[in-house]
């Protein structure tokens, strides 16, 4: 039998990699404990399952390791530690050099600042946390966007439902100069609108999100007529899911409905109508299978009456009426 012996992976010539950046980003983040890397001061865990919810697979303590090896983070310094001690660990320090031990946090600090020495303070706090170099701190400012595309890429990509992207942290590391919104913006323009709009909300630009969430709806729309007109059905509540998320998701922070957003956008009653005239005409591929009128009363029983019942219900009558018109 023949012996399979492949030859071995070689990484790409790049300095850095993703996970050194995370990893990073978790350090400075979060005081964390030099002798047990994977805890922190405040309790919380560098779980590698919270890294594996989003694809990324890393061993947390051999990267911290090498971020040791490559200067990217060292040892704190005695005082570097002082703002992160509790007002009971202070106390210990204050009591070593007989000083006062009352007062708030912040004329605790200064009070061991001024009168304890860096021995005094290391002889009376088992606590050692990591700091990031000046260089682990440019490192981090270089490849900011792959923290960008790491806390928002589930937000954006989640319709359609388990789709993948090219743009990753990946991606950005290896075009770190690139702006990940503007360059995820510029590709999906004319490809899916519905991560142009929730692009748009992550960038609090409520105005676009809301134009291309209704664009994505409308077209949606005219998916489901030109399915109707092919096989004789449609669905009448596809793209409702991802039109009321758009604002839904807990990352984002609190949940706003599209219905919540067309109300504090506060539209004219005719800059609306011709917002959806133009929608109507881009995305509308054949007028004869919904006017207009039918339309535009659609989208505003959507945006105006509680829940998506009428919704449903006018958009099943008006193209079931049109069709059977048209047929």
């Amino acid at each position: 039998m023949t012996k399979f012996s492949p030859p071995a992976i070689n990484n790409k010539n790049s300095k850095y990699k993703v996970e050194d950046i995370l990893v990073l980003h978790e350090l400075n983040k979060r005081p964390t404990f030099v002798n047990a890397p994977l805890e922190t001061f405040s309790g919380h865990t560098h779980s590698i399952d919270s890294f594996k919810t989003r694809n990324i697979f890393l061993d947390f303590l051999k990267v911290v390791s090498n971020l040791q090896e490559n200067e990217l983070i060292r040892e704190n310094l005695p005082r570097e530690i002082l703002k992160h001690l509790t007002v009971v660990e202070m106390k210990v320090i204050l009591k070593a050099v007989y000083k006062p031990v009352n007062g708030t946090r912040d004329v605790l600090i200064n009070r061991i600042e001024t009168h304890a020495t860096d021995e005094d303070i290391s002889n009376h706090t088992d606590k050692s946390c990591f700091v990031l170099t000046e260089l682990g701190l440019k490192v981090l400012g270089k490849y900011k966007n792959v923290l960008w595309i790491h806390k928002n890429k589930e937000d954006i990509f989640r319709y359609p439902l388990f789709y993948e992207s090219k743009f990753d942290e990946y991606y950005f590391i290896d075009h770190w100069e690139l702006n990940p919104s503007n360059t995820i913006i510029d590709y999906y323009e004319s490809k899916n609108s519905g991560i142009v709009a929730r692009i748009y909300q992550i960038e609090n630009n409520r105005e676009k999100s809301f134009l291309y969430g209704l664009r994505k709806l409308t077209e949606e729309i005219n998916l489901q007529l030109e399915k109707c007109k092919e096989g004789g059905w449609f669905n009448t509540s596809a793209g409702l899911g991802e039109f009321f998320s758009l604002y839904a998701s807990p990352v984002l922070g609190e949940p706003l409905s599209s219905k919540t957003i067309f109300k504090a956008l506060n539209i004219s009653d005719d800059n609306f109508e011709d917002i959806l005239k133009y929608i109507y005409d881009f995305a509308i591929k054949d007028p004869s299978l919904v006017t207009f009128n039918n339309f535009n009363e659609i989208i505003i029983a959507l945006l105006t009456k509680p829940g998506d019942e009428l919704y449903i219900r006018v958009l099943e009558e008006n193209l079931v009426t049109n069709i059977i018109k048209k047929i």
